[in-house]
């Protein structure tokens, strides 16, 4: 039997078709491909979204004024599955920008990747989808405000503020003069936002004072101050305030307390404009502070323009009522100081309607007691004295009773509080 091969025709009649082929599903594959790396860019998107949805709704990311365009980078949000990637290579400059009207957010989201694929423009959650990624995609824009929002604030990948449209974030000073002291336009630009954690610490064993004192199990929580209410400022509030000016709100070494009002000392009221927050911890130790060394002891521990320069005292003279040396002191100088101490009547507003030195005066205001001691061995700090009594006034901590009470001593450390205006605080 004779075997018998291809004809040459027929060979080139199979390639033909095999090319046809080839043609017709070359393009449904190229197709197929560019549609699943469009699926998966748009998943990773609205991924991404959802994990800014739950920083900014825990407060990991301050977006609060409904004036304000927020840009969130990719790099600053965290989801399961670990860092953001493109099907198109590793995002380069891409954000999800948030709105916030009084009640509710809107995302949107802006970006490129290595390859040039992504959105230009702000493009809202819900008009997400394979259509709107665009090839060659030059530059994005961190400057553009949503609906008329006249603020910008472009956070960094820890939540910090990393930059934001100077002409559109500034926030006038108010301007301010009265009796005692000179009035003072204040730095413009966003100053303290709401704190993200909340110090803690924990109740040691064996102290009867401070936190045991007070009603604390051994190992039990202290939690020092709250996280708040939008739109409201309560005693007790966290802020971290860049007083350093250097952008960033440093939980560690920049964290206050909202108090009160201002209080003024020559008019005997309280100013609504301005708020007053407390620091948490000490600049100065108890031993420089006697009666010795007050009042001037006091002022060598309070921040200066050069410490604190994004901040400024309403009013650098003030009314107080203190003894020393046997002398007496009723007009007090903070000048060259930017923070001076607590009045006792913006203490007394926010926390207290005991006479000031009762013991437990002061027990519903923990958040005076953070860096103190009061989980420890003890401590306590001034404060502006009004009453007639020698001495500067001082918050105690933990006396024996472990209650926390205004007394009357000089030998304390020195806190400082700042005074800033309720529109450069986010709140």
């Amino acid at each position: 039997m004779k075997n018998k091969g291809f004809t040459l025709i027929e060979l080139l009649a199979v390639i033909i078709i095999l090319g046809i082929l080839m043609l017709i599903a070359i393009p449904s594959v190229t197709n197929y491909i560019n549609n699943s790396r469009k699926e998966t860019y748009v998943d990773t998107v609205s991924e991404m979204i959802k994990g800014a949805s739950i920083l900014v709704n825990s407060g990991e990311y301050e977006v609060t004024d409904p004036n304000t365009t927020y840009y969130i980078p990719l790099s600053g949000i965290k989801t399961e599955n670990g860092e953001a990637r493109s099907p198109y290579g590793k995002f380069g400059d891409a954000y999800v920008v948030v709105t916030y009207d009084g009640d509710n957010y809107d995302y949107y989201f802006v970006g490129k990747d290595e390859a040039d694929m992504g959105m230009d423009e702000l493009t809202s959650k819900d008009s997400i989808n394979k259509d709107s990624i665009k090839a060659n995609v030059d530059e994005i824009y961190t400057d553009v405000g949503i609906d008329g929002r006249e603020k910008i604030i472009v956070f960094d990948g820890d939540g910090n503020v990393a930059s934001n449209d100077n002409a559109r974030m500034t926030v006038s000073g108010n301007g301010r003069t009265g009796g005692g002291g000179s009035g003072h336009n204040s730095p413009s630009g966003l100053l303290c936002r709401r704190a993200r954690r909340l110090s803690k610490e924990t109740c040691p064993e064996g102290n009867k004072w401070g936190c045991k004192g007070t009603g604390y199990a051994y190992g039990a929580t202290v939690t020092y101050g709250s996280y708040g209410t939008v739109g409201e400022l309560t005693p007790g509030d966290a802020f971290d305030c860049d007083v350093n000016g250097d952008g960033h709100y440093d939980a560690e070494l920049e964290r206050f307390y909202f108090i009160s009002d201002y209080y003024d000392t020559y008019e005997g009221t309280f100013d609504s404009s301005v708020a007053v927050l407390l620091y948490d911890r000490n600049t100065g130790s108890a031993t420089n502070h006697t009666a010795n060394t007050w009042p001037q002891g006091a002022l060598d521990a309070l921040p200066t323009e050069e410490e604190w320069p994004n901040v400024e005292l309403y009013k650098s003279v003030r009314k107080i009522n203190t003894s020393f040396n046997y002398g007496h002191i009723s007009r007090f100088d903070y000048s060259g100081h930017v923070a001076r101490l607590i009045s006792y009547f913006e203490i007394n507003n926010a926390c207290t309607t005991m006479p000031w030195n009762s013991y437990y005066a002061l027990d519903r205001c923990q958040y005076f007691l953070t860096n103190s001691g009061y989980a420890g061995p003890g401590g306590c700090y001034n404060y502006e004295n009004v009453v007639s009594h020698p001495y500067l006034g001082a918050i105690i901590p933990n006396s024996s009773y472990g209650c926390t009470r205004c007394i009357s001593d000089s030998n304390c450390a020195i806190r400082p509080a700042i005074e800033v205006p309720k529109n450069r605080i986010s709140y």
